[in-house]
């Protein structure tokens, strides 16, 4: 089993009992007996200041090994990548990770590599360039994300582009389907978008000016829409897939989400 692991463990999964991590280098220290310091009221060198000075010494000596591990049951091996960020194990447990990242320039290339029989296979590319990534919401689905400016950018699924300019923090999966919900058009002046609707195949614009939004069921959209945060007041406003939107109330300060509706851990009370 894998030593010298320290706190660099990277993803783990308890689905298929495995963990990536990297491991420390150790260089030689010199040292010094403790017997042979010496002691005087010119040349004073206390027991503390050599323990000091061993940690110190120690702490140089260690460095982060390039190598990437993977400890798969009671078996360790190491993953094919360079300067790989953003480690994730998905629940069909394969490995994603963004290979030969390029820390200026915030991107990598999206891989993942798939374990089967108790083994690790070959990564696999998915795509060049790739800022962030993140799973479905209980289904197969990788979502990620390209040319982010300002928290906006391009969003693909399963690599193929969904929509442009979408405000990547907004982007919400319905439960097991490809139906998303999110903002483009974002203003981080107004905090407000266009909401939309994409059913898998078609993107539907539902409204301007929404500051926040909480999906009710698979077929209502609550949001609220020309919100004032001087006064936390906007409209309520339901969209049940009918062209024109229903007005429910008007000076509404929050929306409640449906605990059944809520991604994962995230709790999306500011869209």
């Amino acid at each position: 089993m894998a030593s010298d692991v320290g706190n660099y463990q990277l993803s783990t999964s308890s689905i298929v009992s495995a963990v990536v991590y990297q491991k420390n280098n150790m260089s030689s220290i010199n040292t010094q007996k403790l017997s042979e310091i010496i002691t005087s009221d010119d040349n004073y060198y206390s027991v503390y200041d050599y323990i000091y000075d061993l940690q110190e010494k120690i702490r140089a000596s260690r460095n982060l090994s390039d190598d990437i591990y993977l400890a798969l049951g009671e078996k360790e091996t190491t993953i094919d990548c360079i300067n790989a960020r953003n480690w994730s194990i998905n629940k069909a447990g394969s490995i994603y990770f963004l290979d030969d990242y390029n820390d200026e320039k915030g991107y990598g290339t999206l891989m993942f590599a798939a374990i089967k029989n108790g083994s690790l296979e070959k990564p696999v590319k998915i795509d060049d360039d790739v800022m962030g990534y993140q799973f479905g919401n209980e289904n197969e689905n990788i979502f990620y994300f390209k040319d982010i400016k300002n928290s906006s950018g391009d969003v693909y699924m399963n690599n193929k582009l969904v929509a442009s300019d979408v405000y990547i923090s907004s982007l919400y999966n319905y439960k097991d389907t490809d139906k998303l919900l999110y903002y483009i058009d974002y203003s981080d002046k107004s905090q407000s978008g266009t909401l939309c609707l994409y059913d898998g195949k078609v993107e539907t614009k539902i409204a301007d000016d929404v500051s926040y939004f909480s999906p009710i069921n698979d077929k209502n959209i609550a949001y609220l829409m020309d919100y004032r945060f001087d006064r936390e007041k906007g409209d309520l406003m339901l969209y049940n897939g009918k062209k024109k939107p229903t007005p429910i109330d008007t000076d509404v300060t929050a929306l409640l989400w449906n605990p059944k509706m809520i991604w994962g851990s995230y709790w999306y009370y500011f869209y």
